[in-house]
């Protein structure tokens, strides 16, 4: 079984596909985009930031079969407002066979692949090939 890390999920979420949406973002982008709206995603590893709320770490390691249990726990209530989880990142390319592990195991769920594209050709057909939307 393979394992991802994965900076947040927001539940939810309606602005990352259809209808309401549980948005798994993961870790890992290979671009420094100036404009990137989520830097902490950059890294591929977990990351300790500090503020004036203190410490707290960025990223956290599922297996595939945690993260699948996690979103499908919110399966009803997604697919009953035509809905489903997207994979954003960072670069789900970045973790493709990852993300190509945990899809197989989610019950019935529309899924959204947010990529840039940057990644191996292998990597972008085999996500999407998986997903109902890119």
């Amino acid at each position: 079984m393979i394992s991802g890390i994965i900076f947040d999920i927001v539940e939810f979420a309606v602005h990352d596909g259809p209808g309401i949406r549980a948005t798994v973002f993961l870790k890992g982008c290979p671009l420094a985009c100036s404009w990137c709206h989520n830097p902490e995603g950059l890294s591929p590893e977990p990351q300790t930031a500090t503020g004036p709320a203190g410490a707290r770490t960025i990223g956290q390691r599922f297996t595939s079969q945690q993260l699948a249990d996690r979103l499908n726990s919110q399966a009803d209530i997604l697919r009953s407002n035509e809905g489903g989880v997207t994979f954003s990142g960072g670069e789900p390319l970045a973790q493709a066979a990852f993300v190509a592990e945990v899809l197989p195991l989610l019950n019935n769920l529309h899924v959204v692949i947010d990529t840039s594209g940057y990644g191996s050709e292998a990597d972008f057909r085999l996500l999407t090939s998986l997903a109902n939307l890119v």
